[in-house]
Order: structure tokens, then C-alpha cells, then sequence
């Protein structure tokens, strides 16, 4: 939180308390939209014992800010994981992508026979376009980098979604 008071010129009190930031995560050069996303999904898979040959399905809901101009990230979360059996696609929504996955995961299980096990990942490095010298931009300043995923799989009894909701404003 010093770091940002420094750079913005806003108190740290402000920074600490109000903002609620007790530090940020910045990526190194090589560390690109998509290995934020693909560490996260081998990171997942570890912690679930899930085989990425079960995922019927990943959906990614990462930052549109990515390292490839033409390339979908999803896929290269698929290949890097050896989710041969899945299908991929994303929906870029910025900060709000979760919650619409967790909705789409849901809904493919219920509705669709063949999908059983479904993966959501993201990865965001958008503090790369932040300018804290710049204070329209203050509403930007608790972004912070990071790769996320989980598994949704049917007829898992924990942990169940009971229900999403999103508003954009």
C-alpha cells in the first residue's frame, strides 16, 4: 500500500483503509496472460485430483488484455493441461467474467448430456495499462495480476452453486 501511495500522492491511510489495499501482485516480463492462466489450471488440477481427461468442457473468463493479438487463450490452457476430450471457448467480461462462467458451467451440466466436468480458468494482467499518476483512473487501482480456476463437475455434493448473480453499473 505504500507503493501506491507513493505513485497516486494519496494518503496511506486512504490507500490502507479506505481502498482496503494491503499490497498489490505485478507479473514479471515472461509472465503473460496465458501462463497466468495455464499455472493456474495445473495448480487446480493438483489440488482437485481431477484428470484433465475428464474436462468435457473449459471455459475461459480471463482478461481480453492478453499476449496473443489473434489466438484465444483457452486453448492454449487446453493443450498446455492435456485436456484432449474438452471443448473451449471465452467470454471476456473484465473483473464480472466469473460469475457469468459459474452461471454457463451450471447450465451445461443440467442441460447437456455429454458434459460432466467443466473448468473454469482466467488469468488478468491488466496493471499493465494502469496509470497511478493518473487519478480517473483511481477506481482502477486495486487491480492486481493473477491466474484462477476451479472445477465444476456433476453430482459433487460440496460445494454446490445454488445460484449467480451479476449487475453491471
Amino acid at each position: 500500500y505504500r507503493e501506491i501511495a507513493q505513485r497516486t500522492g494519496a494518503p496511506e491511510e486512504v490507500v490502507r483503509g479506505k481502498m482496503g489495499l494491503d499490497g498489490l501482485h505485478y507479473a514479471g516480463p515472461e509472465d503473460h496472460t496465458s501462463v497466468l492462466a495455464i499455472e493456474a489450471a495445473k495448480d487446480c488440477l493438483k489440488n482437485t485430483g481431477v484428470d484433465p481427461k475428464e474436462i468435457d468442457l473449459i471455459i475461459y473468463f480471463g482478461e481480453n488484455y492478453g499476449d496473443y493479438i489473434l489466438y484465444s487463450i483457452g486453448p492454449a490452457v487446453q493443450n498446455a493441461i492435456g485436456a484432449v476430450n474438452a471443448w473451449v471457448y471465452q467470454e471476456e467480461c473484465k473483473c464480472a467474467s466469473a460469475i457469468p462462467a459459474l452461471q454457463q458451467a451450471k447450465m451445461y451440466i443440467q442441460c447437456e448430456e455429454d458434459i460432466h466436468t467443466v473448468m473454469l480458468v482466467g488469468g488478468y494482467r491488466n496493471t499493465d495499462k494502469v496509470d497511478y499518476a493518473d487519478r480517473s483512473m483511481s477506481f482502477f487501482y486495486d487491480l492486481s495480476t493473477a491466474g484462477a480456476a476451479c472445477i465444476i463437475k456433476e453430482g459433487w455434493p460440496d460445494r454446490q452453486i445454488l445460484g449467480c448473480h451479476c449487475i453491471t453499473d
